[in-house]
């Protein structure tokens, strides 16, 4: 379920109905309905996993997310998230 966009939420300019990963990670962790659906400590795990397959434009996600003012918890997520990688990239290694 995504949410109705917050101003300057976002968009694509190509095609503009298409929403992107970066609001969908925001609202994942920014929407209290959709966020007791899943364990928080299951998100840093999908963070890194999102970038690890996509490019995943931070500048933008953070600004959406300090829209939403959850700018603080995502960027601890993100934190955990690229402690995840640096770990797996240890193991691999």
């Amino acid at each position: 379920m995504i949410t109705d966009m917050i101003s300057e939420a976002p968009l694509r300019t190509v095609v503009p109905h298409v929403i992107l990963l970066e609001k969908m990670l925001v609202d994942l962790s920014s929407d209290k309905m959709i966020s007791t659906t899943y364990s928080k400590a299951e998100f840093p795990d999908a963070i890194e996993q999102a970038q690890s397959q996509y490019l995943i434009d931070e500048v933008r996600m953070l600004r959406y997310t300090r829209r939403r003012n959850r700018g603080e918890v995502l960027k601890s997520i993100l934190k955990a998230a690229r402690q995840i990688m640096l770990l797996h990239e240890k193991a691999v290694s």
